[in-house]
């Protein structure tokens, strides 16, 4: 191929990080049917159009992007290192958006990126560095199995072939069978978010009473319902059954917790023991967690997140 551009990453055994690089760059125009070098010697790095996790230096004029020098390459505001991806995601990320997802509109770039760096990019580049993520769910005999393990896990055994060519095979069926579906979908994943999280503003902002907002049909609600505001207890929604949700709302995203619980009364009752407590026909189920609870309507459902409101002494919904 003529001018084919060349992509250096370092050899021997490879990681999510590099992988993920690689897959975020060919995805572009520009690297599109780029050959992949996998190497540490200088002068072939030094022959190749751009540097991943190799190199000895950030320096994005050189298209050099590598972490392992003294010093790093920078952290982030919540402390997690960058690495390779993340150095990549952060200088191409966008134009990648572009590229690729051209149904992006301008304004909600960012925000995708942003949610794409948060979810993915952000979890290759700890376990790169060594940055746990998971200490306080830790388990004696049980070890999180991450997508970074997973790519891991595609390097030639030890007692198998461990030439360069094994490795090479091994590396690209890494990026193609599974970094790049992977990116893809967190980016398809992201720009749903996005969708989701205009619905479920106007949602908060058509509620008569902030305290119980209602979604025409199920769709994330977590960014704004939580994030965005105090106010919201309840939200209510439609499952893919045509049974009505009513949940409780956590006080912050990860959390089991609920800001107003349903009635603890109503915990693990189901059919006609819930009907008959309620004086409400057609409820479903209230979890033991009292976090979520059914009704076959749209119009019971609601009356759930009244009921449960005034007794936990909210008083009566506004309307």
């Amino acid at each position: 191929m003529l001018n084919q551009k060349k992509i250096a990453v370092h050899s021997g055994t490879f990681h999510a990080d590099d992988v993920f690089s690689v897959a975020c760059l060919t995805g572009l125009m520009e690297y599109s049917g780029a050959e992949i070098v996998r190497t540490r010697d200088p002068e072939v790095l030094a022959g190749c159009d751009i540097r991943v996790d190799v190199g000895g230096e950030l320096n994005p004029n050189a298209k050099t992007f590598d972490h392992h020098q003294r010093g790093g390459a920078g952290e982030r505001a919540n402390g997690i290192p960058y690495a390779g991806f993340g150095l990549i995601w952060d200088e191409f990320g966008r134009q990648l958006l572009k590229e690729q997802f051209p149904m992006i509109a301008d304004e909600d770039l960012d925000e995708v990126w942003e949610i794409v760096d948060e979810r993915l990019v952000q979890q290759v580049d700890a376990g790169d560095c060594g940055f746990s993520l998971a200490t306080e769910w830790a388990v004696e005999g049980c070890t999180p199995y991450t997508i970074s393990h997973l790519i891991s896990a595609l390097n030639p055994s030890w007692n198998g072939d461990q030439s360069p060519a094994a490795f090479a095979r091994q590396f690209e069926h890494a990026v193609e069978g599974i970094a790049r579906p992977a990116l893809d979908i967190e980016i398809q994943r992201a720009c749903d978010t996005v969708d989701a999280n205009v619905l479920a503003r106007k949602a908060l902002a058509d509620a008569e009473d902030k305290r119980v907002v209602i979604l025409e049909r199920f769709h994330p609600w977590g960014d704004v319902l939580i994030e965005e505001t105090d106010e919201a207890q309840f939200v209510v929604f439609a499952n893919p059954d045509g049974e009505w949700m009513v949940q409780a709302i956590p006080p912050e995203k990860g959390s089991f917790a609920q800001r107003t619980p349903l009635p603890a009364s109503w915990a693990g009752k189901r059919g006609e023991e819930l009907s008959a407590l309620l004086d409400l026909p057609g409820s479903i189920f209230v979890h033991p967690g009292r976090f979520i609870g059914g009704h076959k309507t749209r119009e019971g459902a609601i009356r759930m997140a009244e009921m449960a409101l005034k007794l936990s002494g909210w008083g009566e919904i506004q309307s």
